[in-house]
């Protein structure tokens, strides 16, 4: 597992000044269920993870009173719509946003960041400087005459062009601002927004890594499928830790080729007895993710508010026709990272914006069509279907290409071209209204449906 790791690092400019650097780190399962590690890339924003981050930096007793009096300490003002067109996920464009305007600092005072301002300043002092000073306290150029005429009576302005006949870093010195603290520091440093340095115990562990809660109890474990049945499809667990035990309970649906993966599932990593639900430690729930063909998620972790933990559920057989149907396949609502994930199962290229994701999908599931089509035909001469129209919550997967992980799809695929009159299913049949690839594409965005129960016929 993947968490983001927090760090203070000098600032190049001025090393008494730290800014934050962050990266993305390993930790384990552990970490995160016994430690409260917050589990990077497996929980959405539903977490609240940006606004929590926040409102702990915010947080009054963590502004530094003797700069906070004066404008120094203030709150960060994070904005999504000046950091949009950074990259990275939210979150990371807030850390950049936080490195980019927010100074760390051990115990500084006004009276050390005026001298760290006046040595900046004093290390850089020429022309441009001492004229930026000028402009930021005198608005009008009399004003600014004045001033200068009254430092050198011999000097002739008439116009700001003529201030360029004049090296101002040799008129005047720090002494002559030194009623001007405030323009010293704005000049000086181009950010005036200052935390102590031991904030970052608020947001992470002694490694930095990030934490905004002590532990976490309730998660989602989602079986990817087992190869070994013909059927596969994924199986959501929720997962309640108590300990150093994990309760995996499945939600089933009434259908025996889901059960029989939910009893191998438990047969193989089950620390008791259990048939469907059964209990696992973390270091075997760890291996089920890196070996077992698991993905792990937090769709109840909420670092503003608790949600309610969610909940399993099992359906009971109601009927005993024997029928077929298409699984659920991938949709345009689908996130771009399983878009990404499907695209790099077959090395397509990953890069662009959702719409190319699902351009390239759809392009893929018609080379996909075409290599299965003719195991399809031959699958379909000798087994022949009609379609009842009616979903029935007991069919069976048809028991054809089960090495294809796009297999749903290409059926509805196929099931819509070779359909005759909405009912009958025949390989000799072909609907040309779309081309392979605008037939992927309408089934991805829903415009075409492969709906119904098939009934086995004898011919």
């Amino acid at each position: 597992m993947q968490t983001i790791q927090l760090s203070l690092i000098p600032d190049e400019q001025i090393p008494e000044f730290k800014r934050l650097n962050f990266k993305i780190t390993e930790v384990s399962l552990a970490d995160v269920l016994l430690r409260g590690i917050h589990p990077w890339g497996c929980s959405d924003h539903s977490s609240h993870t940006v606004e929590a981050t926040l409102q702990r930096l915010n947080a009054p007793d963590q502004l530094i009173r003797e700069l906070k009096e004066l404008g120094y300490s203030h709150d960060i003002n994070y904005s999504t719509e000046r950091t949009y067109y950074r990259e990275g996920t939210m979150f990371e464009r807030m850390l950049a946003d936080i490195r980019d305007h927010l100074y760390f600092v051990d115990g500084l005072g006004y009276l050390q960041l005026v001298a760290i301002a006046k040595r900046t300043l004093a290390a850089n002092w020429n022309h441009q400087t001492v004229y930026s000073l000028l402009s930021r306290i005198y608005s009008d150029f009399n004003s600014l005459r004045d001033f200068l005429k009254n430092k050198r009576k011999q000097i002739k302005l008439s116009g700001y062009n003529d201030i360029a006949n004049y090296d101002l870093s040799q008129m005047l010195t720090l002494e002559d601002f030194q009623d001007e603290e405030s323009v010293l520091i704005s000049q000086a440093l181009p950010i005036t927004n200052f935390r102590q340095a031991s904030v970052l115990g608020q947001i992470g562990d002694d490694h930095g890594n990030l934490k905004l809660t002590e532990s976490i109890s309730h998660f989602q474990m989602r079986s990817d499928g087992y190869r070994n049945i013909a059927y596969s499809e994924s199986i959501i667990y929720t997962c309640i830790r108590k300990g150093e035990f994990i309760r995996m309970l499945p939600s089933l649906v009434p259908r025996h080729a889901i059960r029989e993966q939910a009893r191998q599932i438990a047969q193989r990593w089950r620390h008791d007895q259990g048939r469907y639900c059964f209990t696992v430690n973390i270091e075997t729930a760890e291996r089920m993710i890196e070996k077992g063909n698991f993905q792990i998620g937090f769709p109840n972790l909420n670092y503003l508010a608790p949600k309610d933990a969610s909940t399993a559920n099992a359906a009971f057989t109601e009927h005993r026709v024997h029928t077929y149907a298409i699984g659920g396949f991938i949709r345009a609502n689908a996130s771009g990272e399983m878009i990404k994930e499907i695209l790099k199962n077959h090395e397509v290229a990953m890069t662009g914006r959702k719409e190319e994701l699902l351009e390239k999908l759809a392009k893929l599931a018609a080379k996909v069509y075409r290599e299965k089509e003719p195991e399809l035909d031959d699958y379909f001469n000798h087994n022949h279907y009609i379609n009842t129209t009616a979903g029935l919550s007991e069919s069976h997967p048809f028991n054809v290409i089960n090495d294809c992980d796009l297999k749903e799809f290409i059926l509805a695929m196929y099931t819509t071209k070779h359909q005759r009159g909405n009912t009958i299913l025949a390989a000799n049949h072909n609907n040309d209204t779309y081309d392979l690839v605008s037939l992927a594409q309408a089934l991805i965005k829903g415009e075409v449906s492969a709906t119904g129960a098939y009934l086995n016929v004898e011919t």
